[in-house]
């Protein structure tokens, strides 16, 4: 994990003191446990990282926990006044508001849990530059995450998991299952509070992140988030409007989680087989879509993935224990070991031998888009 600046409330920098992984390690314990203390809505603590902040009792209550974990308030929800600068000299070189911070936003309220949200609030209000309650996952914690989303998400709906595939490609059934499902997930990464009411602000700043277009990023937040008539049918709708504004837009695959050394990587390799292979365009796009068919070109591409890959030994078949350890650090022990079992096969001869194992995690991975 790498630690991002954080406020002063959460703010325990790099020092001397300790390495910067036992912080971290440190920071994210407490982040569990307040949350878990408080029940804290996670919509709630995902707008305050922007700067809105709710008067809401298990938000304060989560505040005062974090607040008494890093000493920034004694057993007595006290502020300690020395404390608080030392975690701000290293975030605030302006004297003047250093000062204005120390003066205006120790000031005690009426409880302890009031008093956390005020210093946090006062905080931000004052210095918004600054990131609270925020410790950079890594890439392997944020697919995982994703990955037990869309599982408690599929568990809690019901729905038949070929619908959920087939809505990655593009394709969206109307069945209640499936929106139950996309309202589900939506509340889980904060696109929607617990009462289904659009969270605009969080759309916008996950977009922003990952859409360079500003015309296509504009026509995403005015077509997209839009209110519907339940919040399933909202969260249903702007999923599907975000499909059909930007085909190629990756919220939350996995893809999305991989380093920017990966996926020049990865476009490198896919760019190389398609000019050697020569595999026609309208083929590729058809198998995107799921539509695999029996072309020599297309088995001879996925081939050289392969082979490009080091998935393959001599002899153009799989390197078991290889390919374990990459579908391992992708989706995890578990679902690693599933998705060998039931795709890794090596068949009759190398060509169908890949042809069939990338077509095979094109349906039973449906979050990625990394095979081809």
């Amino acid at each position: 994990m790498r630690v991002l600046v954080l406020c002063v409330l959460v703010g325990v920098l790099h020092t001397r003191a300790a390495p910067l992984s036992d912080i971290d390690e440190k920071l994210s314990s407490y982040y569990k446990q307040c949350s878990t203390e408080s029940k804290v809505d996670e919509s709630i603590v995902e707008k305050a990282r922007n700067g809105i902040f709710q008067e809401d009792p298990a938000f304060k209550a989560y505040i005062y926990c974090l607040s008494q974990k890093i000493g920034l308030q004694n057993q007595d929800g006290e502020v300690q006044t020395e404390v608080f600068k030392k975690k701000l000299e290293p975030v605030v070189e302006d004297k003047v508001v250093f000062d204005k911070l120390v003066k205006e936003c120790t000031v005690p309220k009426e409880n302890p849990q009031e008093t956390a949200f005020f210093v946090v609030r006062c905080v931000k209000e004052m210095f918004p530059s600054i990131e609270i309650f925020k410790v950079a996952p890594s890439i392997q914690e944020q697919k995982e995450k994703i990955l037990a989303y869309r599982k408690e998400c599929i568990n809690e709906s019901k729905v038949e998991e070929s619908l959920v595939q087939r809505a990655f490609k593009g394709i969206y059934s109307d069945a209640p299952e499936l929106k139950n499902y996309m309202f589900c997930f939506s509340k889980k990464v904060g696109f929607q509070n617990q009462e289904g009411a659009v969270q605009r602000d969080v759309i916008e700043k996950k977009l922003g992140s990952i859409v360079e277009d500003k015309e296509v990023f504009d026509k995403l937040i005015k077509d997209c988030v839009v209110q519907k008539e339940s919040p399933q049918e909202t969260a249903f709708f702007i999923a599907k409007c975000m499909r059909e504004v930007s085909p190629n837009l990756q919220l939350f695959k996995v893809d999305s989680f991989l380093t920017q050394e990966q996926k020049e990587l990865r476009t490198k390799v896919l760019k190389k087989c398609q000019e050697e292979t020569k595999v026609p365009t309208n083929v590729l796009e058809n198998a995107r879509k799921g539509d695999f068919q029996e072309e020599p070109l297309l088995k001879d591409y996925f081939f050289c993935i392969n082979k490009q890959s080091n998935n393959l030994d001599e002899s153009g078949f799989y390197k078991i224990d290889v390919v374990a350890e990459k579908m391992k650090k992708l989706f995890g022990q578990e679902r690693g070991d599933k998705i060998i079992q039931k795709c890794i096969k090596n068949l009759e001869n190398p060509l169908t031998t890949s042809f069939e194992a990338l077509k095979c995690i094109y349906f039973e991975v449906p979050e990625t888009s990394l095979a081809f």
